[in-house]
């Protein structure tokens, strides 16, 4: 172990309080935490080579901040970072000095400005909430969360038929609602702290009956400009269940899974009917896209699909069936009414940009997901 120097410096603070630093050498990552276990102490890597308190700016480097402090760890959050915040949990001595060797560790503030506010060690089994909702949010990129993999392996250990792999997706909200339902909580699928603090206190579930019923939003209306469609989903009944399945996990993959989804247009903006494409080319980065509908067809595309088919209209039915021709383009027809989900993933890939592998450079879905949400779709169809 390799001693830190202790450096103060004076703070903004009009009452003349200090925070105090502990800095290690530049490949040392061995830092006095200090015995008072103030809320809000920060700890902060290097994001490059070389990096040490004595670095002259500018640099790349990162800061969290401690929310908890327990015998042997320690839990920081960090967060600005692709519109996120991530809790980590780093290892200490039995001093309390920080032995974490999973970044280039190079300083430490000590927080003396809480006027005695302090962490207390938490000694129950129940885990800490995490401070923020585990929630699922169709058409947005899943990212590895520890602490939804924590929430996971405690439902699976109750019973529940879930996947331990840190995304909170459409099975873990599902489980959720099966779990509050269970345990008389209000039923949304979201792990609020009420629901956290369940999971890890109760001994046991009833598990109820498994309910794979993605909800829509309540009340849907017909909509006036095309009175025919109602906010169904897969409008065309004449598919096999496969089929409609298939059709719903694109449009949930590309963020369109809605009763509007048919008439929006990239970027979330709709448009006002159905009689033909809009052709609107809506600015993104360096570009354009002029992608719409429910399976956001661009207006070149539709064009040729409908000069093809003899479609008559942008109208709901019609998207479908352009739909379907671009899978039998692709050759992924035949897959789906065999039940290859996979298979068809992969060759639709060149057509919907939002599938994994499609490397077009935009956001791709994870197939485990996809294939869990085309699953429970189509359980609601046969």
């Amino acid at each position: 172990m390799v001693s830190a120097e202790r450096v103060t410096f004076s703070s903004v603070s009009s009452e003349d309080k200090l925070i105090s630093a502990v800095l290690p050498s530049p490949s040392i990552i061995s830092i006095l935490m200090g015995s008072s276990n103030n809320a809000a102490d920060l700890v902060g890597y290097a994001r490059q080579d070389g990096v040490g308190f004595d670095t002259p700016a500018p640099y790349n480097s990162h800061t969290d901040i401690v929310v908890a402090v327990r015998d042997g760890e320690i839990d920081v959050i960090g967060g600005n970072v692709s519109d996120s915040v991530t809790l980590k949990t780093l290892q200490i001595d039995d001093q309390g000095r920080l032995t974490d060797s999973s970044e280039d560790w190079f300083v430490v503030l000590s927080n003396q400005l809480s006027d005695g506010i302090t962490i207390t060690p938490d000694d129950s089994d129940t885990p800490a909430y995490p401070g923020y909702l585990l929630r699922y949010e169709p058409g947005e990129s899943l990212s590895y969360d520890s602490n939804v993999e924590l929430w996971q392996q405690r439902m699976q250990d109750l019973g529940f038929e879930i996947e331990v792999d840190g995304l909170y997706g459409s099975q873990s909200e599902a489980v959720a609602r099966q779990f509050q339902q269970a345990t008389d909580l209000e039923v949304d699928g979201i792990v609020g702290p009420e629901t956290w603090e369940t999971s890890f206190s109760v001994d046991s579930v009833e598990i109820p009956p498994d309910d794979p019923t993605i909800p829509l939003p309540e009340d849907v209306t017909p909509d006036p400009l095309y009175p025919d469609y109602s906010g169904e989903i897969a409008v065309n009944d004449d598919f096999s269940p496969n089929v409609r399945a298939f059709l719903d996990t694109i449009a949930y993959a590309e963020g369109t899974y809605d009763p509007e989804g048919y008439r929006i247009m990239f970027g979330g903006d709709r448009f006002d009917n159905f009689d033909v494409h809009p052709n609107v080319c809506v600015p993104f980065s360096d570009t354009c896209s002029t992608a719409a509908g429910r399976y956001q067809f661009l207006n070149r595309t539709w064009d040729s699909l409908a000069s093809d088919l003899s479609l008559s209209d942008f109208s709901p039915e019609n998207q479908d069936i352009a739909a379907v021709q671009l899978i039998q383009g692709e050759g992924a027809f035949d897959d789906i009414e065999a039940n290859r989900f996979e298979e068809a993933a992969g060759k639709v890939a060149n057509i919907w940009a939002s599938f994994p592998g499609a490397g077009y450079g935009q956001p791709e879905k994870d197939l485990q997901e996809l294939k869990q949400f085309y699953e429970a779709r189509q359980s609601q169809y046969v």
